[in-house]
């Protein structure tokens, strides 16, 4: 099984950035994956550079997590 952090991202572009960046430095370092579902298109995309990602509506938001689980089980 891996490990994987799933995160959902919308709207909160400078505090999402300082996020992803520091989950990605634990990440190289304890070797797990991140998948970020996003739905500001090329905003979203470029936040989550270097992680997996995936474009998902935001409403209902429920299919945004659901989208992320199914990512990472694939």
């Amino acid at each position: 099984m891996k490990l994987a952090l799933i995160i959902a991202i919308y709207d909160r572009h400078d505090l999402e950035r300082i996020t992803l960046s520091r989950f990605k430095d634990q990440s190289k370092k304890f070797g797990f994956e991140i998948i970020v579902a996003g739905s500001e298109g090329n905003i979203s995309k470029a936040i989550a550079k270097g992680c997996h990602y995936i474009e998902v509506p935001n409403n209902p938001l429920s299919n945004k997590h659901n989208a992320l689980i199914k990512k990472h089980k694939s």
